[in-house]
């Protein structure tokens, strides 16, 4: 047996919940010896458990205020080199890569907003509110693509289709400030 568990398969050894498992922790009846830090997910999940609710929006804001600066360079690495970056996959057609680097131009606006919903849907994972989550995780992924993609091009043509992520994104980010604020 290796010397390490996860919390899973801990739980399947002893034939317990991994609830259990974090109830426990929770009241320091059974701590494990490591919690992974590759991920923001125990860090959030562990200060929500012990209603250290200053230390989750800490954590949350430091999260944000990562997110923003990558929005940020991931838009001006776009609106920079688009030309370059579009180059990588179409050659030889200008009239394309001209159409792809104008259009990708409205669709860097998405990076501003993405990493919310991601940041929001993990800490609704995190906190045990599959609800929250799957309602941001649907909302980006499928609701409001689904809706962009039969309603903007009908209303402002081509650019309808590349401004339906950052309409998908901006709507989920209203909703996961709304969810949020609510469990907050």
């Amino acid at each position: 047996m290796k010397d390490k568990l996860s919390i899973g398969e801990f739980a399947r050894l002893r034939n317990v919940t991994t609830e259990t498992l974090r109830y426990y922790d929770r009241i320091g009846l059974l701590k494990p010896i490591k919690v992974d830090s590759k991920t923001g997910g125990p860090i959030l999940s562990y200060n929500y458990g012990y209603k250290k609710y200053d230390r989750l929006k800490d954590t949350l804001k430091l999260s944000s205020k990562v997110n923003i600066t990558i929005g940020v360079v991931l838009f001006f690495i776009l609106f920079t080199f688009g030309k370059q970056l579009v180059s990588l996959f179409v050659s030889g057609n200008e009239s394309v890569i001209n159409l792809a680097v104008e259009e990708s131009k409205i669709y860097a606006f998405a990076f501003f907003v993405c990493g919310f919903n991601i940041i929001r849907s993990g800490y609704f994972t995190a906190i045990g509110d599959a609800r929250g989550s799957i309602i941001i995780a649907a909302s980006r992924g499928i609701v409001f693509i689904i809706l962009g993609i039969s309603i903007l091009p009908m209303i402002i043509g081509m650019s309808g289709v590349w401004v339906t992520v950052p309409f998908a994104e901006c709507m989920t980010f209203i909703i996961g400030m709304y969810l949020v604020k609510k469990k907050l």
